[in-house]
């Protein structure tokens, strides 16, 4: 993101955010479960909200459940889970 090769970022709906909002990146180091100290402020330049639901039928919605808490485990703690 610090090279600007990247202009788009896909994340869970966990936090209020909105167009103009300056987000605080922290650089986290999966292998120490430490923060590097590094960090990286962008602005906000377009906020598109959707249910990813929205694209799957009835009978997917409990695996794809299962998947974000999966992601949601990750990013919590930084590394895979067992």
């Amino acid at each position: 993101m610090k090279e600007e090769k990247r202009n788009a970022e896909l994340r869970l709906a966990d936090f209020n955010i909105k167009t103009g909002d300056i987000l605080l990146l922290e650089e986290w180091d999966p292998k120490k479960k430490e923060y590097t100290g590094k960090l990286l402020r962008k602005r906000v330049k377009k906020v598109t909200k959707l249910d990813l639901l929205d694209f799957y039928t009835p009978k997917s919605h409990q695996k794809i459940r299962l998947l974000f808490n999966r992601i949601l485990r990750i990013t919590e703690n930084g590394s895979l889970p067992n």
